[in-house]
């Protein structure tokens, strides 16, 4: 498991090394460009999913979804509270993703513009990290798994080890594209927007799950 993980050889160094690097960068992609990437509210959560969903989903499902994001978003809330922030309840978080952690096609499916954003300490101390497609069994149990500067350790670890088990999957009959998935409360203006209209500008390594 995690802890066996830990005692490759160099392995740690590596990670750590990382972290202690420029920093690494968070990434929000849309169909329009943005100057001002942040949360939705619920109710505006529900209405973009129950539109953009609307071919696949009855509006039951789009409820489920809410009370689904609700639900998880609330125990991050808890857990940020400890550490001595304010809680929101009046909005839910951001699903970011970080930067050369990610496939070729969740870029495609995601949108025109990638808004990017360095993932500073203390926005790693406010956020939470997954990676996305790992076996049920090896994904995070509790939010404080994945929270803060070691749960970003134990995603990039899961990241370079597991990538052989790494798969797409489905969710609420959505096409889950593996990645890094960054979770975080706090909007944020890009330092640098990206115009991916024209794929060929985009760099960095990539999968094509």
């Amino acid at each position: 498991m995690i802890s066996e993980l830990w005692t490759r050889p160099g392995l740690t160094d590596l990670l750590l090394g990382r972290l202690s690097a420029p920093p690494l960068t968070m990434v929000h992609y849309s169909k329009a460009k943005l100057k001002v990437i942040r949360p939705l509210t619920y109710w505006e959560l529900y209405q973009y999913r129950k539109g953009a969903m609307q071919k696949l989903w009855k509006d039951q499902e789009a409820f489920r979804y809410l009370v689904h994001r609700i639900s998880f978003e609330s125990e991050c809330r808890v857990h940020l509270e400890k550490l001595g922030y304010e809680r929101n309840e009046e909005l839910s978080w951001l699903y970011c993703t970080l930067a050369e952690h990610e496939g070729e096609s969740f870029q495609r499916q995601m949108g025109n513009w990638r808004h990017e954003v360095p993932l500073t300490p203390k926005r790693i101390e406010r956020s939470f990290f997954e990676v996305v497609g790992l076996p049920m069994e090896l994904r995070a149990r509790r939010v404080e798994e994945m929270a803060g500067a070691d749960g970003l350790k134990r995603a990039l670890l899961l990241w370079t080890t597991r990538q052989s088990i790494i798969k797409p999957h489905k969710f609420m009959k959505m096409t889950i594209i593996p990645r890094i998935e960054v979770i975080t409360p706090d909007p944020f203006v890009p330092t640098k927007v990206v115009d991916l209209r024209n794929r060929e500008r985009l760099r960095g390594p990539c999968r094509s799950w």
